[in-house]
């Protein structure tokens, strides 16, 4: 260090060699303030001049003394600011290249410090509840913002935090358009957490190269869907609110009742569909429109299956076997969403 200007020229040439030329210091010895302090003195021959006593209690404070002189990593003291210690206190090189390499050390210390805390906080965005906390929490913000003023917003965000639907675009949900058999095959697989079942099928229109094909068999095999009495299943097709409710309460695993009377006046009771939409009711999964009309064969919306789905999720939840949704990992990193939704998850 230049005492005149303050100016640092010993930074860049702070070497092992210079630091091996110290004798070594055992950490019983650095561990002793009033030791070191002995050394220092002993050895003031080593620097071109002889360290104060400021000095020594500044560097003892800043790390332990044997991280440098004998890489021995002992507990160390809170240590105080780095910039608290001037370079200049001294006109010896020697004070200044241990000073710059305790700051060298400590600024290392720091480094890693940070390092350890962005890990923790990224093991805290994981699906793992056990380690969650109401401050742990992510708000799920749909990026959706054609669903602001929807009456179906909660719904469709829920769905959409939860990685089970995804828009027509990155910010377009499109809630009143139709949705297809084969879409609803999806969301119904993720709700339920399925694995793939690949066991084949029979239905004639499938095909196995298609993004729906495992969606489908894996529902078919669980016994949520069927097809048609001509075996097709149509995934292209717009679901009616009829075929969309049979697959979602069918999800339930329960035993549906034979009824012979409606709660709507468009339904007999002799409809293959009667029973299901009775039992729905009973469930709180629909209540139909003011009117007193259901209107089965009528295409159900984006909007309206997801309501349908969100409640069926939450019928679920109260089951013993259920576990909770398909898990997707780009989910995971966007939101800690056990936390968010912890009823879901078992």
């Amino acid at each position: 260090t230049d005492a005149d200007t303050g100016n640092n020229d010993n930074t860049s040439t702070v070497t092992a060699d210079d630091l091996n030329a110290l004798p070594n210091v055992s950490g019983a010895i650095a561990a002793n303030e009033t030791a070191y302090k002995a050394y220092i003195a002993a050895n003031a021959d080593a620097f071109d001049a002889p360290a104060t006593e400021a000095q020594v209690q500044a560097m003892i404070n800043l790390v332990n003394i044997s991280i440098i002189l004998a890489n021995q990593v002992t507990p160390s003291p809170t240590p105080i600011a780095v910039d608290s210690i001037s370079n200049n206190t001294g006109s010896g090189g020697g004070n200044a290249l241990i000073i710059n390499k305790l700051k060298e050390e400590t600024l290392k210390k720091e480094k890693i410090q940070e390092e350890e805390k962005e890990e923790e906080k990224e093991e805290l965005e994981t699906f793992d509840i056990s380690q969650s906390s109401e401050n742990d929490k992510k708000e799920c913000i749909s990026q959706f913002v054609d669903i602001e003023n929807h009456w179906a917003k909660e719904s469709i965000s829920t769905l959409e935090c939860l990685g089970i639907v995804k828009g027509r675009s990155e910010t377009q949900f499109s809630p009143n358009e139709s949705i297809s058999r084969a879409e609803i095959a999806k969301i119904l697989f993720l709700i339920n957490g399925y694995s793939v079942s690949n066991t084949g099928s029979t239905l004639s229109d499938l095909d196995s190269s298609q993004w729906y094909y495992n969606y489908i068999i894996t529902n078919i095999s669980n016994g949520l869907i069927t097809g048609y009495e001509d075996n097709t299943f149509r995934p292209a097709n717009k679901a009616t609110r009829a075929e969309a409710l049979a697959m979602i309460i069918r999800g339930l695993k329960e035993n549906i009742p034979n009824v012979s009377d409606s709660s709507f006046t468009d339904i007999s009771g002799a409809e293959w569909y009667a029973n299901i939409v009775e039992y729905s009711v009973s469930k709180g999964l629909i209540s139909g429109y003011k009117d007193g009309l259901f209107k089965p064969n009528q295409v159900i919306t984006r909007s309206e299956f997801s309501e349908l789905a969100v409640r069926l999720l939450d019928l679920l939840s109260e089951k013993s076997w259920y576990l909770g949704p398909k898990q997707d990992e780009t989910i995971i990193k966007k939101y800690n969403v056990k936390a968010i939704f912890p009823k879901y998850f078992n």
